[in-house]
């Protein structure tokens, strides 16, 4: 479920690393968090969410404190971030050890090319010309893409299982 919510969800690990609890023994067996920069705490949530029950807490239960200095700030380069994330989840959607079928691997693909494309599209309005060129470049869309991004969200909010 955690998969699908992330994927074809909503969304799902955005959260930062305050809104995660994860049980000694597992984190230790994984060896911490992996160590890439900016991301690395998404790329375990994946990791270790293919192995173990995630727990969905109600937004709002946590206060995240960002202040001058954060890696997330530094991070929020697309160059950086999204380059990274593009990467993880990518990897993550097409690994054999996901919990996906070939149809849910084919429409997680689609839905990000759609977010990016949403995002490329959004930078071009605002008249952000080099973002929207960071984002063409780091993220997951080809020219052919960028009509997605118009299109209406094929976001699946509310999972049953």
């Amino acid at each position: 479920m955690v998969y699908k919510q992330q994927f074809i969800g909503n969304g799902f690990f955005s959260v930062g690393p305050t809104g995660t609890i994860i049980k000694r023994e597992v984190f230790r067996k994984h060896n911490g968090l992996t160590n890439i920069q900016y991301t690395g705490d998404f790329d375990s949530w994946l990791k270790l969410s293919q192995k173990h029950s995630v727990v969905i807490f109600q937004p709002g239960l946590i206060w995240w404190r960002q202040h001058d200095g954060q890696e997330y700030k530094a991070g929020q380069n697309p160059s950086k971030y999204l380059k990274s994330t593009t990467e993880i989840n990518f990897r993550y959607i097409t690994d054999p050890k996901s919990p996906f079928s070939d149809i849910d691997r084919i429409e997680a693909i689609e839905i990000m090319k759609q977010r990016h494309a949403r995002m490329y599209l959004f930078h071009i309005f605002k008249l952000r010309f080099s973002y929207a060129l960071k984002y063409f470049k780091y993220s997951s869309i080809s020219w052919k893409d960028i009509p997605k991004g118009l299109k209406k969200s094929k976001v699946n909010y509310y999972f049953e299982d």
